[in-house]
């Protein structure tokens, strides 16, 4: 079940991705293990942060921004990645879905798997009236901390 896709927009990018990758990494660096270090990937059409242990990669990070997530509490029932994202779920190592809110101090954090187990459907959005899906994660399936 593909959907139409939104096109990629580069104010947007310009906007929201640095601010996300950063507040991310510092997120991530506080509640991961001692010795892991967290770099941004060099390849720029992959997933946005590499996790390595001893030089070996042992995890990655998606991140994104969600500027209608306002106040700190999570305001729905379930978090919309778009089925675009789902490219990223089977990278042969964990992979943590990452959102940010408009404020940058609240993270949620969505596994891969539970990503893929999750209901997709198609949600009509600013960008795209109609057509694109999005996986609809449970707000209890998503960990949650302050930034």
């Amino acid at each position: 079940m593909i959907g139409k896709r939104k096109k990629f927009d580069s104010k947007l990018h310009e906007q929201n991705d640095g601010i996300a990758k950063t507040k991310i990494k510092e997120v991530l660096s506080c509640i991961l293990k001692d010795g892991v270090s967290i770099t941004e990937n060099q390849n720029k059409y992959s997933v946005d942060l590499v996790l390595l242990y001893n030089n070996k990669i042992i995890g990655v990070a998606e991140c994104e921004r969600k500027l209608v997530w306002g106040d700190c509490e999570f305001p729905y029932d379930s978090i919309q990645f778009p089925e675009r994202k789902a490219k990223f779920a089977n990278l042969g190592c964990p992979v943590m879905f990452c959102m940010l809110n408009k404020q940058c101090n609240r993270l949620a954090v969505v596994m891969g798997k539970t990503l893929l187990n999750s209901p997709k459907k198609q949600i009509a959005n600013k960008y795209i009236a109609s057509g694109e899906y999005f996986f609809q994660v449970p707000t209890n399936k998503a960990m949650f901390f302050n930034v």
